[in-house]
């Protein structure tokens, strides 16, 4: 797969998969949870934890020395990265796992909202000394970045409330006009499902790729393209913050891992997974997880370059 493919999975054990399939219910995390864009900043509502002195002493120097990290993100992807109302706060559940695991190592947080295809080479060139941002572990990836495992998450399609009858899952998309973002995976699904409904004598699937995911959501609600395919807290949380008229559809596609990532070899995956798991095991970790309606994407143990799909 190419490095660009933002939501290729880890593969996740039987049970892990069976919680994740469960966020399809009509509980909360189905709902996209009842985050609003104005009132909710990094961290708030959630004590920020305090720092452990052995897992500070794992930063890199070159960090350590500079008690500030530095981070990339593409917020253009609620509930996890995205711009308040505001115009400048970048919040999300990601970026409240950004703060939370600085507290714990004793930094501060210095964010920067870039594209997502420009992420992994800015911190592979050393201009961010992580990113996270809803990305996935993949064999590729990981031969130039380390990674450190935060949530689970995965593929779904999101349409208009009329269309939830004849639209249910990939099969149905034959010609039909469906918005995804450049470089992810979803585009190259889509396209995949497009070569399986012309061998089958139906009509292609028209794909409008747009640069991010702000983009690919309006031209959904202003009826462009009649199916959103993004990652599933992206659809349930847009289905949540169009009151009824939008709704997720069909199974979770791809479950899998998402995670912070590094440079390969820089060392920082080290105190990251470590400030993770404190952060699992003092209960914030829930808590961050519990404002943004992701419940059932919790791990138990976060851990350093996970298993992933091959492909």
């Amino acid at each position: 797969m190419k490095t660009t493919a933002r939501w290729q999975r880890a593969v996740l054990p039987p049970a892990a998969l069976m919680v994740l399939l469960g966020a399809c219910g009509n509980g909360p995390a189905a709902d996209g949870g009842s985050a609003k864009a104005a009132a909710l900043g990094p961290m708030q509502g959630i004590p920020t934890p305090a720092k452990d002195a052995k897992l500070a002493a794992l930063v890199p120097p070159a960090i350590r020395n500079k008690g500030e990290i530095t981070v990339g993100t593409d917020a253009t992807l609620a509930p996890k990265e995205f711009v308040a109302e505001d115009g400048k706060t970048i919040q999300g559940l990601d970026i409240d796992m950004v703060y939370a695991v600085a507290g714990v190592l004793g930094l501060k947080v210095r964010l920067q909202n870039l594209n997502f295809q420009s992420l992994i080479p800015a911190v592979t060139n050393g201009k961010f000394d992580m990113g996270h941002s809803s990305a996935a572990p993949t064999p590729e990836r990981e031969k130039v970045l380390d990674f450190v495992t935060t949530d689970y998450s995965g593929e779904s399609l999101l349409v208009r409330k009329e269309d939830a009858k004849t639209i249910t899952g990939l099969d149905d998309l034959c010609g039909k006009t469906v918005a995804v973002v450049q470089g992810s995976l979803e585009l190259t699904d889509a396209q995949d499902q497009s070569k399986k409904c012309t061998q089958a004598g139906k009509p292609a699937v028209t794909t409008q790729a747009f640069p991010d995911q702000s983009s690919a959501n309006q031209s959904l609600a202003s009826s462009r393209t009649q199916v959103l395919f993004a990652d599933y807290p992206v659809t349930a949380y847009q289905a949540q913050q169009s009151h009824g008229t939008l709704v997720t559809v069909g199974p979770i596609i791809r479950a899998g891992l998402e995670a912070m990532f590094m440079k390969k070899g820089s060392g920082l995956d080290k105190s990251l997974v470590g400030a993770m798991n404190k952060l699992i095991a003092d209960g914030t970790y829930s808590k961050i997880l519990a404002k943004w309606g992701q419940q059932k994407s919790a791990l138990t143990k976060s851990v350093v370059n996970p298993p992933t799909e091959k492909g």
